[in-house]
């Protein structure tokens, strides 16, 4: 591979997020469920919650309360399970469309330098909705399956010899975070393999995990890049929370001062409300680059050859 390769991924796929900000929709609307930024992580503290048995409620929930339902009570309670699950539904199809949506825009863009027109983008991205979702799926269900095991692992981890303890821990933290990074890499490729080649799911996941076989280290680099670029980004988020109760700070104070609760109450809201639009700002346009810069290094895989960053430095090394 080149020497600036990666540095040309970063680059580009800044530079294509920050003057397409109509890409900022796409980045944002797929953070509901497909995007960096979507369910997987409310899923793992969920099911963390629930292995260390802090999810209590569940444990002492009263069924019997639901047992004396009345006529207008089932009736009521069977047009709110729908509801919600019309919503649910709609918020999936809205987040995998515009996930491909994402996917079809970055790859015009680094074959033809333009991107096509929402309405065209987004019309196309329909045809590809059942293998990103299935894709999706996939994928979730597999980090799912991981942080089960990795989660019955670690409760054991105590049981065991102290001297033991520590290296084990390391090791299996490190397996389970190059297994994670495996699962996201090959359905990104597969992702893209169904959208820019149009091929079938199965071919599309086979051909996924084809290269990554033939690029693994690439993969991994480019992965351990982004998770780097994570970290900051949840320290970025850090300071967006102090920012965002700046202006409830000052109305509390002032609450504080009169004695006016409905005012405090205001301020909290008010704090509440722009800490959401901040953080999903800066996640529609960090779920934009991460897709960007993947399918940067998934269609020059897709067409030439690219090698380790490691081997080449490793190469240079004993060249010396």
């Amino acid at each position: 591979m080149s020497e600036p390769t990666y540095r040309q991924a970063l680059f580009q796929a800044w530079r294509l997020v920050w003057h397409n900000k109509i890409l900022w929709i796409f980045g944002l609307l797929s953070m509901l469920f497909a995007g960096s930024f979507g369910a997987d992580n409310f899923i793992g503290k969920l099911l963390t919650a629930l292995s260390d048995g802090k999810a209590t409620f569940l444990a002492n929930f009263k069924l019997r309360s639901f047992l004396n339902f009345t006529p207008i009570n089932a009736i009521g309670l069977v047009w709110l399970a729908g509801i919600m699950i019309a919503i649910g539904l709609f918020i999936i199809f809205v987040s995998i469309c515009s996930r491909a949506s994402l996917l079809i825009a970055t790859a015009e863009f680094y074959r033809h330098k333009i991107i096509p027109k929402f309405s065209l983008i987004w019309h196309s991205s329909i045809k590809y909705f059942w293998q990103i979702l299935s894709i999706e799926m996939i994928k979730k269900i597999l980090l799912i399956t991981i942080l089960i095991i990795f989660t019955a692992i670690w409760q054991q981890l105590p049981n065991l010899n102290s001297l033991w303890q520590t290296p084990l821990a390391f090791l299996i933290l490190g397996v389970i975070i190059c297994l994670s990074l495996i699962i996201i890499s090959v359905a990104i490729y597969a992702s893209g393999y169904a959208v820019i080649d149009k091929k079938s799911l199965l071919t599309s996941i086979t051909s996924g995990w084809k290269l990554f076989r033939r690029h693994i280290l690439v993969s991994l680099e480019i992965s351990l890049i982004l998770l780097l670029i994570d970290l900051l980004v949840l320290f970025l988020l850090l300071g967006v929370f102090s920012v965002a109760f700046v202006p409830s700070l000052l109305i509390w104070i002032v609450a504080a001062t009169v004695g006016n609760y409905v005012m405090a109450t205001i301020g909290f809201l008010l704090g509440l409300f722009i800490l959401v639009i901040l953080i999903a700002f800066v996640g529609a346009i960090y779920n934009t680059f991460t897709t960007s810069v993947w399918m940067y290094m998934f269609m020059k895989m897709h067409h030439e050859n690219i090698f380790s960053r490691i081997f080449h430095h490793v190469g240079n090394f004993f060249k010396k």
